[in-house]
């Protein structure tokens, strides 16, 4: 009988152990899998954790490709980094580029570059007039507290933004908003987000004063109210 009970008992020992075991997966850029226990999540974005192997390691933010956490288990506020680059899609114009800094804790600066294309018609011949140019756009994010939407399996904060756009082209025009802004987390995606904004605006037409310009102003005012609609996609660095 004692080896019987000898069995039983490495198998009831076996079950236990596979219990304790971390079940926490990290996906490497290298191809690597790494399986065991996230310990602690740094401030530069590495990890620590002890593999199911009982070894003790450190992964840098930037060899981390996807991470697979056991649960909720996680942190909202570990999600993201300092800085990012972005693809965004706005109504003033098409797709464009971002690149985007944290100044302190859920306040965020982001600079961005798109295309822009004016289009004017001229009120005596019905002439369309097209002007290709540049849109520079600066913008502050101030965002609530991260959290957890447990049935979405996503984390989520909502906050305030305040924007200015620079159309630089033959008609310039500055468009200046301010609204709500959302930004979205899938469950244990650290590194990337899709941000919705959305709020009332003020277009500003800089040629409008100018005589040689009366042609293309009618039905269009110095200072036009408008709405300002933006998606964007981050890739944090």
């Amino acid at each position: 009988m004692k080896p019987i009970a000898l069995l039983v008992c490495l198998l009831f020992s076996s079950f236990a152990m596979a219990q304790e075991a971390g079940k926490d997966i990290v996906y490497l850029k290298s191809g690597m899998v790494l399986r065991g226990k996230i310990m602690e999540r740094m401030d530069d974005g590495a990890i620590k954790m002890v593999t199911n192997e009982g070894r003790e390691t450190i992964v840098s933010f930037r060899e981390i490709k996807n991470i697979t956490i056991e649960g909720v288990g996680t942190n909202p506020t570990d999600y993201g980094s300092d800085s990012a680059i972005g693809l965004l899609l706005r109504g003033e114009g098409g797709i464009g580029v971002s690149y985007r800094i944290k100044f302190q804790k859920d306040t965020w600066a982001d600079l961005n570059v798109q295309p822009d294309l004016r289009v004017l018609i001229n009120k005596y011949t019905d002439k369309i007039v097209l002007s290709p140019g540049i849109n520079l756009g600066a913008e502050m994010d101030f965002f609530i507290k991260r959290f957890y939407k447990e049935r979405k399996q996503r984390v989520r904060a909502n906050g305030i933004f305040f924007r200015g756009v620079t159309a630089l082209n033959k008609y310039p025009v500055t468009t200046v908003s301010f609204g709500w802004c959302s930004e979205y987390f899938r469950l244990n995606n650290f590194k990337r987000s899709f941000m919705l904004n959305l709020g009332p605006g003020m277009q500003i037409n800089h040629w409008f004063d100018d005589s040689k310009n009366s042609a293309y102003t009618e039905n269009i005012y110095k200072y036009m109210p408008t709405v300002m609609f933006k998606v964007q996609w981050h890739f944090f660095q």
